[in-house]
């Protein structure tokens, strides 16, 4: 019963929809102990099913009116022609970052973000030429034709969970591809291709600042 139990959690957890479903009370426990055990080749369905009711039973659930009154609280801005330079990590690369910004003053411009094998690089493209002949040949990948998206929200986003996954499950959800995600304090930043930014932007304009 134990491996069923856990089996059936590990599954559920791993789709978000059907955790929704649970969160709103419109799941035919029938079949989804069905599925399950199609799924996980388990043929004891009585046991998945009172495992998929435990799960429901003790899963905490997300306070969606808190997280819709941050983003009522929120505002979202949009800047295009944003490029991304993905390079091999080294730690010479920030005396090379610093002397960038300083010669074509891309303070506002320029973030980054250090990983264990790569260096992530998000400049917007006016200031990408003199960046990627600075990165040379450590530059593994170039982006361009991008845009960014920024939802900036009251300080309290900080104490309730669920926002940033809210945003990003509305816009999954509309089959939109988020290349970076970032968060600066109360500034949650999306980077996403050109193509879908207006679509972007009023998905989620549905809840910021609405």
């Amino acid at each position: 019963m134990g491996n069923i139990t856990r089996a059936t959690w590990d599954y559920i957890s791993s789709h978000l929809s059907i955790s929704d479903c649970l969160d709103y009370g419109v799941i035919n426990y029938s079949a989804l102990a069905r599925k399950v055990s199609e799924e996980l080749h388990m043929g004891n369905e009585k046991a998945v099913m009172v495992a998929c009711r435990r799960y429901a039973k003790g899963r905490k659930r997300v306070n969606e009116e808190e997280i819709l009154r941050i983003l009522k609280r929120s505002e979202i801005g949009i800047r295009t022609g944003i490029a991304i330079i993905i390079a091999r990590s080294s730690w010479h690369q920030f005396s090379e970052l610093s002397k960038a910004m300083q010669s074509v003053n891309i303070e506002r411009s320029l973030k980054v973000i250090k990983g264990s094998s790569a260096t992530t690089i998000i400049v917007e493209e006016a200031f990408l030429d003199p960046l990627e002949r600075m990165i040379g040949r450590d530059a593994m990948k170039v982006m361009r034709s991008l845009a960014q998206i920024t939802i900036m929200s009251p300080e309290e986003i900080e104490e309730v969970p669920g926002v940033i996954s809210y945003l990003l499950s509305s816009l999954f959800s509309a089959g939109i591809n988020i290349l970076e995600v970032m968060s600066c304090f109360t500034d949650t930043i999306l980077i996403l291709d050109e193509k879908d930014v207006s679509r972007g932007f009023d998905i989620l304009s549905r809840w910021v600042g609405t």
